[in-house]
């Protein structure tokens, strides 16, 4: 059975089987919840198609990349790792797993992660820590929104910021 086995972050260690499809993210209501401050409530899509793994960024803050390259749709290829914010993990496909005999428990540490060509293995998850995570009240919350919806709470908080002035000024 294909399942992803994780690098870092809080699930570090352990490997979950996935299903034919599954949402990945921080929410209770995720197939697969990462209780990470970097990973949205709804944060990528991982199904199964007949060609292999189809992952799909659902608009997350701080993105979602195969091997060190942001996605926003992809075929993820066996042994990649992705990166939901800054948790990573690796997908393994049981067609490319090791026998049953000799199975390897442990995750790999970062000098045996595969960088598809680069010359220096953990150059690859330093380059996906150079950006810090948002944080913060609503940072995640925020960007998922629409853009419609981003416009409207900005014009918002313009009007109220004009009212304030208005009731400021008027006392003066």
């Amino acid at each position: 059975m294909d399942h992803l086995v994780f690098l870092s972050g809080p699930l570090e260690g352990r490997s979950f089987p996935l299903a034919d499809t599954q949402i990945i993210g921080r929410t209770q209501q995720a197939d697969l919840q990462i209780e990470d401050a970097s990973v949205s409530r709804e944060h990528a899509r991982l199904a199964r198609t007949s060609e292999g793994w189809l992952l799909v960024d659902l608009g997350s803050s701080n993105g979602t990349a195969v091997d060190g390259t942001r996605q926003q749709r992809t075929l993820v290829p066996p042994g990649s790792v992705i990166t939901f914010g800054t948790v990573h993990a690796r997908l393994v496909v049981a067609a490319v797993q090791k026998s049953a005999a000799q199975p390897d428990q442990r995750a790999p540490d970062a000098s045996e992660v595969s960088t598809r060509g680069a010359s220096d293995p953990t150059q690859v998850l330093k380059s996906m820590h150079a950006s810090k995570p948002r944080t913060g009240f609503g940072a995640d919350d925020f960007a998922q929104l629409s853009p419609f919806v981003k416009f409207l709470w900005i014009l918002g908080l313009i009007a109220l910021s004009a009212g304030l002035f208005y009731a400021a000024y008027s006392l003066v």
